[in-house]
């Protein structure tokens, strides 16, 4: 993420990465399902679903790579937080521009 990606994230709003999130999720996982939506400027709700007995690990390892991809657009104070569901699991991402 250091090459012109980095400079093509800066330019995209944290709104159309989110709502991006679920088109790059189905091709890096082939079980679940991701849903993202748009809460209020700052703030997105994502639900994983399709996926009982998830695993904290991999639950966590999608927190933080939306996370990281936040933080590498420029959004400040990124912050996501979860909790498991029967299904799968609810986020809750939260930044500033």
């Amino acid at each position: 993420m250091r090459t012109l990606w980095r400079v093509l994230l800066r330019f995209t709003s944290a709104e159309a990465l989110i709502t991006r999130t679920p088109i790059l999720y189905a091709r890096a996982r082939n079980i679940g399902r991701l849903e993202a939506r748009t809460v209020a400027p700052g703030l997105a709700e994502l639900t994983l679903t399709e996926w009982p007995g998830a695993s904290e690990r991999s639950i966590r390892t999608l927190a933080v790579s939306v996370e990281t991809i936040l933080t590498i657009a420029g959004r400040r104070n990124v912050k996501v937080g979860w909790r498991l569901t029967v299904d799968g699991a609810a986020y809750r991402v939260s930044w500033r521009a």
